[in-house]
């Protein structure tokens, strides 16, 4: 077979493999319907929501915030504290290790889930054990706003007076730079 023979049959096979991954994965979605129902992607489909408050399951109204984890969990914060939605029920986490309440929620990549409190500074959650971080491991402020992840797994925390990281020891350090020194 010469060069151009060669380059066309496995141009072929690419695409004979990407279009069945195409329909596998769109076959796969099809069974649940959700986002090609409401975009109308796929014919004759539908699809279902729900609205839930404090008269049918959900233990409050309040929300500032909400996450959708990558296990599927719906995670509700507000001043009230943190509820946790698996899809059946809901269950409102226990609020003596600082889940007081929720401004800012975040799942990085290790997959534990920051919660930002508006007066109790930092809570993560990594599966069953939660370390609660303050004034005392660092943090400038115990009313937090935000957290991104940089490429190496530092968590940047963002409070009303400043910001910090926290690196993969969950050792705090502050950020000292006039631009965002007691920023909010």
């Amino acid at each position: 077979m010469d060069k151009t023979l060669k380059r066309l049959v496995t141009i072929i096979y690419s695409i004979c493999a990407l279009l069945s991954i195409v329909l596998v994965n769109k076959q796969a979605f099809a069974a649940d319907g959700g986002g090609y129902a409401v975009t109308g992607q796929i014919s004759g489909l539908g699809y279902a929501s729900q609205i839930y408050d404090e008269t049918n399951g959900l233990p409050t109204s309040d929300a500032n915030f909400i996450l959708g984890s990558k296990d599927g969990s719906i995670w509700i914060g507000g001043y009230s504290g943190i509820i946790r939605y698996d899809g059946m029920e809901f269950e409102r986490l226990d609020t003596s290790n600082g889940l007081t309440s929720a401004r800012g929620m975040f799942q990085d990549s290790k997959g534990r889930i920051w919660i930002g409190t508006n007066d109790n500074g930092v809570v993560v959650i990594d599966k069953d054990k939660q370390i609660h971080l303050t004034y005392n491991e660092g943090l400038p402020s115990a009313s937090i706003r935000s957290f991104a992840e940089d490429e190496k797994g530092n968590v940047y925390i963002g409070t009303t007076s400043g910001v910090c990281y926290a690196d993969k020891k969950m050792k705090i350090f502050p950020i000292y730079d006039e631009r965002v020194m007691n920023e909010r």
